[in-house]
């Protein structure tokens, strides 16, 4: 037995949507249109493409090289420096 493939599970779901018809049950059938798009893929939004931004990143001074031997007041300062 195999399993089936995305054509089987559309005829599958169609057959499901024309019984659904026939017997005029409204819920079935809506159920059975959205199993048909989420199969396809088209339940999910389009995504928009990334947009470039443009960053200036020049401002950011150099830390210094001691940053492990700094105080809390020292590093505390260097923060704010950084920050600003």
């Amino acid at each position: 037995m195999r399993l089936p493939n995305l054509n089987d599970l559309i005829a599958d779901l169609q057959l499901a949507k024309d019984i659904a018809i026939r017997n005029e049950n409204a819920s079935s059938l809506v159920t059975a249109t959205l199993a048909q798009a989420k199969l396809l893929g088209l339940d999910k939004p389009a995504k928009e493409p990334a947009q470039q931004i443009d960053v200036n990143v020049s401002y950011i001074k150099p830390l210094p090289d001691n940053l492990a031997e700094l105080s809390a007041s020292e590093l505390s300062k260097l923060y704010f420096e950084v920050m600003q």
